[in-house]
């Protein structure tokens, strides 16, 4: 009597544990659907990643995006201190010219608008991504690859819980800038034709924000394609 009991128990609670995994695994957002693309021109293989997807994000707003920065080369685009090794992990730096073709057919590099609405999935109000300067006291942690091997030891609290991988991979002016403490990127959006700057955004090591600024067209950043729809 006194193991049947023991049985009766432990049936009882394992049905309950799997009552509680169950209730567990359906209020737990499901992780970003990865895939990759291999892009025709040179054949490199690139990691994708949707973003926005229904039940995991706020917005309703899905978004499939490179989940590396492109390295495919093109004129005016330089790997980091005209260095191989580092395009194969940070990409090209693209002048905003180069980087409106860069992307490859059937994806295009992203708007501002379009960078809103990745800013606004991962949590950022709509007042905040209007506005210029850093924004979104978190949203550069949910970007950004975990850990301090490209960030540094300032990083505390990175999570790449998008998908989005960012990594810090400098900048070009007139000498290259940056490598390992900020990363940039080129948005299709115009600020000022006459003064020949257009909006970007930017991450750095200290603190997690996203930057939107207008920049000269002339610099080099790295480029992330998205998806057409």
């Amino acid at each position: 009597m006194k193991r049947l009991k023991n049985l009766i128990f432990l049936s009882v609670s394992l049905l309950f544990l799997f009552a509680a995994c169950k209730k567990e695994e359906q209020n737990t957002p499901a992780p970003p659907a990865e895939d990759t693309f291999t892009d025709p021109r040179d054949g490199q293989t690139y990691q994708i990643v949707t973003i926005g997807k229904e039940g995991t994000y706020k917005s309703g707003d899905q978004q499939v995006w490179f989940a590396e920065n492109l390295n495919y080369e093109t004129a005016a685009s330089w790997w980091y201190e005209n260095n191989a090794d580092t395009g194969d992990i940070y990409g090209r730096l693209y002048t905003w010219d180069a980087a409106m073709q860069a992307c490859p057919a059937g994806w295009h590099l992203p708007s501002d608008e379009e960078w809103k609405t990745l800013e606004m999935n991962l949590g950022m109000s709509k007042a905040e991504a209007d506005d210029d300067g850093p924004r979104g006291t978190d949203t550069g942690a949910k970007l950004k690859v975990s850990g301090s091997d490209y960030w540094g030891e300032y990083n505390a609290g990175a999570t790449n819980s998008s998908g989005f991988s960012a990594l810090p991979a400098g900048n070009r002016d007139n000498d290259f800038f940056g490598l390992r403490a900020s990363a940039y990127w080129w948005t299709s959006t115009v600020y000022d034709d006459f003064l020949e700057l257009s909006w970007s955004r930017s991450l750095s090591f200290v603190g997690h924000e996203v930057e939107r600024n207008p920049e000269h067209i002339s610099f080099g950043f790295s480029v992330r394609c998205i998806k057409d729809e």
